[in-house]
């Protein structure tokens, strides 16, 4: 069956204005050109696993890169795989949607890549802060302590009760909303420079602010 961009972008209408409220980077970064690779991907055809499993490349390569090339371009070089992973797993997704291959499976698989994909993204901006600071390994620590307490949240998140309730769903411009929605722009983080163990810092904090209302939805 051949699938028309139309059909694409049909199939994930309702999951495009549902993260219009709950994460506005995704939305505005990598959802449009997700769903023109989806598109590709399924004229190809590839399936939905394969295209996440294909993420893996540029997931190898963020640490490598972040790790030996010059410190001149290895933030750009980092970065633009960074991106390229997002747009990947929006890929994914939107073939799944639109040509129905969703599965149990296939959402346990990506959830697994997507943590392990936070935990490498991370660490390279740790890496980065390394060898810009000198700080041995101690920013690559903080990096994976970060992704930790988001893969903590992420499973809090999971465990929380699900409503889908217009209520429920963030309003616009409003301080949830805004917070919710910064995720999208970390990968942006590495293009930081002398000033990547703030960034280091900075997603930290993020984090930590992440299982705080995961857990408050788990209590209420």
């Amino acid at each position: 069956m051949r699938y028309s961009l139309r059909h694409v972008f049909e199939s994930n209408r309702e999951t495009t204005r549902e993260e219009r409220h709950t994460n506005w980077s995704v939305f505005l970064l990598y959802r449009w050109p997700g769903m023109i690779m989806a598109w590709l991907f399924l004229l190809i055809p590839l399936t939905p696993t394969r295209v996440t499993s294909l993420m893996l490349i540029p997931v190898a390569l963020l640490p490598l890169s972040a790790l030996f090339l010059p410190l001149s371009v290895a933030g750009i070089v980092a970065c633009a795989l960074a991106l390229l992973i997002f747009a990947l797993d929006c890929a994914d997704g939107a073939m799944a949607r639109a040509s129905g291959q969703s599965s149990a499976a296939g959402a346990r698989y990506d959830f697994l890549l997507d943590m392990f994909t936070w935990g490498v993204l991370y660490a390279s901006m740790g890496i980065l802060a390394d060898r810009m600071a000198e700080g041995g390994t101690f920013w690559t620590m903080i990096g994976f302590a970060a992704a930790w307490l988001r893969l903590f949240a992420r499973v809090c998140n999971d465990r929380a009760p699900e409503t889908d309730a217009p209520s429920a769903l963030p309003r616009f411009w409003s301080a949830t909303w805004f917070l919710d929605g910064l995720s999208g722009l970390i990968p942006l983080c590495l293009l930081s420079g002398s000033l990547m163990p703030a960034a280091v810092i900075a997603v930290l904090i993020y984090s930590i602010g992440d299982v705080v209302f995961a857990l408050k939805r788990v209590i209420e």
